[in-house]
């Protein structure tokens, strides 16, 4: 998919399987991420409340970032009063 313009990408996203399979890549990527983050916090912050805070906030933060709705492809123009 290099130097393809942004219809061949969309053709090719939408393609059979793709979608899912680009779906599974995203869940394992922020997992992979929340996992590696935990065991970071785990070894090296040795406050039993910052850990436990911190530790809480990759979680909700892992599951958070997932969800924010992409922006907008074309920005939007705001017509003048």
């Amino acid at each position: 998919m290099v130097g393809a313009d942004l219809p061949t990408f969309k053709a090719w996203v939408g393609g059979y399987g793709n979608p899912v399979l680009l779906i599974l890549l995203t869940v394992a990527l922020y997992h992979h991420a929340q996992l590696g983050l935990s065991v970071i916090i785990e070894d090296y912050v040795h406050n039993v409340a910052a850990n436990l805070i911190a530790l809480i906030m990759v979680k909700l933060g892992g599951m958070r970032i997932p969800s924010v709705p992409p922006a907008a492809s074309e920005p939007q123009e705001i017509a003048a009063s």
